[in-house]
């Protein structure tokens, strides 16, 4: 059984009832994949002729699923950089090695990573004795 309800009245209310249609206008904003750079350690401190190693850490963010070729500025006079694997996806070795003739000192290290193009650096420090 159904009830008749007076026009404009709310059934169990001597109110009476008003219908409104809200319209919500929603944006939705997708974040672009990306990466960022982190290093560990980020100070080492080597001999003149030795060697030392980093592990750069390639943060994978927003889905970011590319790879990301690395490379190293500033580093001492007859001295060299290798990162194994380069390119990256999730993480590479970077090895610095030096030579006898190698300027003792405090460098830093500028690491660049670079995907399609996009371009991010982070700083380690290097002191050689």
């Amino acid at each position: 059984m159904t009830r008749a309800h007076a026009a404009g009245r709310c059934p169990g209310s001597s109110t009476n009832c008003e219908w409104a249609t809200f319209v919500a206008q929603l944006t939705f904003v997708t974040a672009t994949p990306a990466f960022s750079l982190s290093a560990s350690p980020t100070s080492q401190s080597i001999r003149r002729g030795g060697s030392t190693a980093y592990t750069i850490t390639v943060n994978q963010l927003n889905g970011f699923a590319g790879t990301v070729t690395l490379g190293a500025s500033g580093l001492p006079n007859r001295s060299s950089a290798n990162f194994s694997p380069n390119p990256a996806t999730t993480s590479s070795v970077l090895t610095v090695t030096t030579s006898r003739p190698t300027s003792t000192g405090t460098y830093t290290l500028t690491i660049t990573g670079t995907s399609g193009g996009s371009s991010h650096s982070i700083a380690v420090t290097l002191q050689v004795t």
